[in-house]
């Protein structure tokens, strides 16, 4: 017997999907209004098909095992291999269904940028036209959204854009009509003056985030929902980071039950709720893997039983090629992060004392290997179980105090022995000691000291990262230093190395600017590996950056650089405390009045406004334990456009000055 919840559920299957018999297999399809389109798309727009050979081979292969939806955009730069993977698997045009996308509300630009689409992707037609955004011209968008009801100027772009795409409708350039990335309020304005309604809204939802309202609104009203990063990703104007760990008991237990894969169990629970899924792998097992997702369906109740998986702290997935790969978006700084030196420009960087707010004295390891004092937290072997506890699932370890760096260990070790969370719960970051420490000093070091010394650690890290672009003790990190140049991809080289060995599971930077994230980047060859790197196996990008580490918070944010990791899908993340050097003072007045509107610490204003603007952040709570707790409520509410506004106009124009 269903209960109320779960019969909701079966309806809703029942009314939004209708299941095809085929030849061998069953075929889930939708129908969007005369046009029939398949549940399960196979999406370009991930690092992995990032513009390289490697995603024209993926679009052969996905063909060849029988896809027949594939989802594009200019702004994933791939269409071009689209084209040519559809030529080299031999498919028809009738046998498949594209999609693509205009950036946003572009006016009456929607039928040059249709023209210049066709002619990329080599066809006549697409089969849906989405519009990509619901706010602003330009790729990408603004990190909060858009209020609907308060940007007048949004909302006419959007009507005139609409009609342009109807012009394109009518005339047969397109056969079907969406949007992407639309709120409630979005819809309303447009279904109000729609001639032809849209029959998509693809956003993001996975089970570690899934706006129910929004589904329920879209299906009242004939609009299919449709899901990118199903297996839990990037925040965006409708989202937000998070994910459900696909090794999670309850996930388990079914893929079990069902005699498939996390991934796919993860899969089908959308599928089965009604939301299409645009998914993508450049391997072919995965390929198969996840077309093999319409051969079973989950049970009613089972469907019901993971809609209430949620994650206490929300988690960014930072591999797209290794959907177990999630970082949760708050992370514990443990140990010395209040005295580090914070390259933030190319010329005159200086180092930022961190603000006092730690009690006691430890031993801290300068460049040349003598002692220095600087003040940390009481024993960081306590803070790290306090914060377990607390639901704290990310630690952000020390790289220049080796006590602290033991003591946190060993916080770690009590966490796991007290059962508060396993290790594969649990997400560590570990950064090197100095900079650019060399290849054959990295090798040694992940595996002397952070694997073999501490068995908490479980043989694996799971982030990590460069500390910085240039040697230990220098005071500006330029460009055009050959040796610091060199030194990084030395660096690099092995974490690329330790990647494949599976000692670790992601990498990173940090502090690196435009110019130093660009020796990286500019290194990679077509399929994205180092040149002088490997060059075999594994598939994946394993020489992609991850994440950059940087200084970023009320008081000081690069907006540009923020803007150039998104464009190279790389996470930016915010590596010193909310009340860092030159952060606005928790009794700043406009801080204090958005707290007291939403009964929340300015500590937790001051993270929730990085975390809206989908930057993940290391906290450095004060040694009162009571300031661990706050993981709960920073999740809770949300900050309004305007109050994001208020807060990002805090920034000191004269530090921008310095470091722009």
């Amino acid at each position: 017997m269903l209960d109320d919840q779960a019969l909701a559920v079966h309806n809703s299957h029942e009314l939004l999907i209708r299941v095809l018999s085929g030849c061998a297999t069953k075929t889930t399809d939708v129908d969007l209004r005369g046009v029939e389109m398949s549940m399960l798309a196979f999406g370009t727009g991930s690092r992995g098909c990032s513009p390289s050979t490697a995603c024209l081979r993926a679009v052969e292969e996905a063909l060849n095992l029988g896809w027949r939806t594939i989802d594009a955009a200019r702004e994933y730069g791939t269409q071009r291999l689209v084209a040519q993977g559809i030529a080299a698997a031999g498919v028809s045009r009738e046998e498949l269904f594209i999609i693509t996308k205009i950036p946003g509300p572009v006016g009456a630009n929607a039928s040059r940028y249709v023209e210049d689409d066709l002619a990329q992707l080599q066809m006549p037609y697409v089969d849906l036209l989405l519009m990509h955004y619901p706010c602003g011209e330009a790729w990408p968008q603004p990190r909060d959204g858009c209020n609907a009801t308060e940007d007048a100027q949004d909302a006419a772009r959007r009507l005139a854009t609409w009609r342009a795409m109807e012009r394109l409708h009518a005339a047969g350039k397109v056969k079907a009509l969406g949007v992407s990335n639309f709120r409630q309020e979005h819809l309303r304005q447009l279904l109000a003056e729609a001639r032809v309604p849209p029959s998509v809204n693809q956003v993001q939802w996975h089970l570690g985030y899934h706006d129910d309202a929004l589904h329920r609104f879209c299906a009242m009203n004939g609009i299919i929902l449709q899901a990118y990063s199903p297996l839990g990703g990037g925040g965006t104007s409708t989202g937000r980071d998070g994910g459900i760990a696909l090794d999670d008991p309850l996930v388990v237990a079914v893929a079990r039950r069902h005699s498939v894969s996390d991934a796919q169990v993860a899969l089908r629970w959308s599928i089965d709720q009604g939301v299409a899924v645009v998914t993508s792998s450049v391997r072919a097992d995965y390929l198969a893997e996840d077309l093999a997702v319409l051969r079973f369906q989950l049970a009613p109740e089972e469907v019901v039983a993971l809609s209430r998986l949620h994650s206490a702290v929300p988690a960014v997935r930072i591999v797209d090629d290794w959907p177990d790969v999630m970082m949760p978006s708050v992370a514990l700084a443990c140990g010395d992060r209040n005295a580090t030196s914070v390259p933030l420009g190319l010329e005159g960087d200086r180092t930022l004392a961190r603000s006092a707010t730690l009690q006691g004295s430890r031993r801290q390891l300068s460049g040349d290997g003598a002692l220095a004092t600087t003040t940390v937290v009481e024993s960081s072997r306590s803070a790290v179980l306090a914060w377990g506890k607390a639901g704290g699932r990310h630690l952000d370890l020390p790289a220049n105090d080796k006590e602290e760096l033991i003591d946190a260990l060993a916080g770690l070790g009590d966490l796991l022995a007290a059962g508060v969370a396993s290790r594969k719960e649990m997400f560590v970051t570990a950064r090197t000691h100095g900079g650019p420490i060399g290849y054959e000093a990295t090798v040694q070091w992940v595996t002397n000291l952070m694997l073999s010394s501490n068995s908490s650690l479980g043989g694996w890290i799971d982030l990590l990262l460069i500390s910085a672009p240039c040697l230990h003790g220098k005071d500006a990190c330029r460009a055009d230093s050959a040796s610091d140049r060199t030194a990084v991809l030395d660096t690099w080289k092995a974490f690329v190395k330790l990647r494949k060995l599976g000692k670790v599971r992601a990498i990173g930077v940090a502090n690196f600017a435009v110019a130093h994230m660009a020796w990286i980047i500019g290194e990679a060859d077509g399929d994205g590996r180092l040149e002088h790197g490997l060059s075999d196996d594994p598939p994946a990008n394993t020489s992609a950056i991850c994440i950059n580490q940087v200084e970023f918070h009320l008081g000081y944010h690069d907006d540009a650089l923020q803007i150039y990791c998104d464009r190279h899908q790389v996470t930016l993340q915010a590596g010193a405390g909310p009340f860092a050097h030159a952060a606005p003072p928790p009794s700043n007045p406009s801080l204090v009045a958005v707290a007291a509107a939403h009964n929340v610490t300015t500590q937790q204003v001051a993270l929730r406004w990085a975390l809206q603007l989908n930057v993940p952040v290391v906290a450095n709570p004060a040694k009162d334990q009571d300031d661990l707790m706050f993981l709960e409520p920073l999740f809770s509410f949300t900050l309004s456009a305007a109050e994001m506004e208020t807060l990002s106009g805090l920034a000191l124009p004269s530090l921008k000055a310095n470091y722009s």
